[in-house]
């Protein structure tokens, strides 16, 4: 029997293990082994697992692989391989159509398929993993869709997702695309990590020019120059967080010293409530 590990303890590897036994009872047997979205705990210490719509699979499955392929290459841990190919089932559901960006079905719009842009970063994250650690075929023609669409719907001149180049597609992709609309945070800025994983793992130059658009234009739009955090971001941090650290590892990885300082002016100034004394930025 594993022995019960606290939430202090700080054995880093029975951490990881810990993560994998979770996500191998996420999964909704009653539903298609439909991936649950996360568990609610009652006033009364019960817990019950829940699904989500908009941010229900492509967010989950994306973030899952992103877990379980991470936690493998860092440490060889495996999860069981009927549990990965559940995850990467639902993956691929969502991803393998028209126009190759995740989408989910609205029973409330005759279920028809939607795109919520905030899922494209855990879903482009899964995709990377399966080209580096698995036969990669199959992720490379998902890739190849999603990158070319985003070369679609992204402004040359500005930089951003745009709904006008959505519009120009037509009224029933205007429809589908209605969320290109969200705050840069919580769509392209949260994609520049993952598109500059992309780009160094499959050396597509696409990614890249994709990751620099966004990576300068949010860090321009929504981040003004002494570090406040301008209303352009929104609130939500955990997406300005993820949205900074991929422009970091952008501006790293091209060598650009000054984005790098405004980063650390945004850290300083702009989250500075919100950071802890060793650093850490309470998400939520």
């Amino acid at each position: 029997m594993k022995t019960l590990i606290k939430w202090y303890d700080g054995d880093l590897f029975n951490r990881l293990e810990l993560a994998l036994h979770y996500l191998e009872g996420m999964l909704d047997a009653s539903a298609d082994n439909e991936p649950f979205f996360g568990i609610n705990r009652g006033a009364d210490g019960s817990a019950c697992a829940h699904h989500a719509l908009h941010i229900g699979i492509p967010h989950v499955t994306g973030r899952a692989c992103d877990i379980m392929f991470d936690i493998e290459h860092t440490t060889g841990q495996h999860i069981d391989p009927a549990i990965e190919a559940e995850y990467v089932r639902y993956l691929f559901s969502c991803c393998e159509v028209e126009d190759f960006l995740p989408v989910y079905y609205d029973p409330a719009r005759n279920n028809r398929p939607f795109v919520e842009f905030h899922n494209l970063r855990e879903c482009m994250e899964a995709l990377v993993w399966l080209c580096k650690l698995r036969d990669g075929k199959r992720a490379r023609r998902v890739i190849d869709g999603f990158l070319n669409t985003l070369l679609l719907l992204t402004d040359s001149e500005t930089g951003c997702l745009s709904a006008e180049r959505a519009a120009a597609m037509g009224p029933e992709k205007a429809k589908k695309f209605a969320t290109v609309t969200h705050p840069l945070t919580l769509a392209q800025g949260r994609l520049v990590g993952p598109l500059l994983l992309l780009y160094r793992q499959t050396g597509d130059r696409r990614a890249l020019q994709l990751a620099t658009a966004y990576a300068r234009s949010t860090l321009c739009i929504c981040f003004h120059d002494d570090g406040r955090i301008a209303d352009a971001a929104h609130n939500h941090v955990h997406s300005i967080t993820s949205s900074l650290t991929g422009i970091l590892s952008y501006a790293c990885f091209v060598g650009d010293g000054e984005m790098i300082d405004k980063v650390r002016r945004i850290y300083l100034v702009g989250l500075r409530e919100a950071m802890s004394d060793y650093g850490y930025v309470k998400e939520q």
